[in-house]
């Protein structure tokens, strides 16, 4: 996979006749009416006016008493594409670790230094990739939605911030996800499920990194299974799917650069 296209949060969009016409008799204010606005409004944000006419949403941030508008970037993009550029790194770290090995006299302090950049390289992508499909998936969530479940007999409801808090990655694709109506009963795990089988992979390594442990008290081979599934796990089935569950619910939200190159 080639390197991905920039997104915004929010989707590039031409305003229509009524708003181009607030756009255009907007009137400019003193500076310390606008520091006072941008002091006192704790949710404003801003609208970047391309020369295409397209509107862009931005936030701003202040430094050194002087504010700025920052076009606002998609997380899960960049998170996404965090994940895909350690991934080519990883297949060159894992190839020159086993180049070492493979020497009748190798260096047990080269072999250190490489298993080192190869772990360091394979966790992050991992890690970088798993966040995306979390931060996408606590996207689709609408504001306004309540689930419900019976424990214990009783009916407990969560909205929008209990459900990113409190519910398990895997309930919130099986059962919140299909329960939303803006998304149609769609359901990967279902009818993706193969590749579905590749992201709890995924969840699986990266929860095996995020809470490292022994094997167990009286072995010294300490971390012996998680240096192994670095090795044997298959980071490139991994992107795929991350990225097909991704797109399946927002359409070429992850999508590849036309120029061609990784970067």
């Amino acid at each position: 996979m080639k390197h991905l296209k920039k997104k915004f949060v929010l989707k590039p969009t031409k305003p229509n006749d009524s708003v181009k016409k607030v756009l255009d008799n907007a009137q400019a204010v003193e500076p310390e009416e606008y520091e006072n606005i941008t002091q006192n409004i704790p949710d404003l944000f801003g609208l970047i006016e391309t020369k295409e006419g397209e509107l862009i949403q931005a936030f701003y941030y202040r430094s050194n008493n002087v504010d700025y508008l920052i076009p606002e970037p998609n997380p899960i993009v960049i998170y996404f594409e965090t994940g895909r550029h350690y991934y080519k790194y990883t297949q060159a770290t894992r190839e020159a670790l086993f180049k070492e090995l493979d020497k009748e006299d190798w260096n047990v302090y080269e072999v250190q230094t490489r298993i080192y950049k190869f772990y360091a390289t394979g966790s992050s992508c991992v890690t970088f990739l798993f966040t995306a499909l979390e931060a996408f998936i606590n996207k689709l969530i609408p504001h306004d939605y309540t689930y419900s479940k019976v424990i214990n007999g009783e009916t407990e409801l969560y909205d929008q911030v209990k459900i990113q808090r409190h519910l398990s990655f895997h309930e919130k694709v099986k059962s919140v996800l299909p329960d939303i109506p803006e998304l149609k009963n769609k359901a990967f795990h279902i009818q993706h499920g193969h590749k579905f089988d590749n992201i709890k992979k995924l969840k699986n390594f990266r929860d095996e990194i995020m809470h490292t442990k022994l094997i167990n008290k009286t072995s010294l081979l300490f971390y012996r299974d998680l240096f192994t599934t670095a090795l044997n796990f298959n980071y490139e089935t991994a992107i795929y799917a991350a990225r097909d569950f991704i797109n399946y619910y927002e359409p070429n939200l992850i999508e590849e650069c036309e120029c061609g190159k990784d970067y």
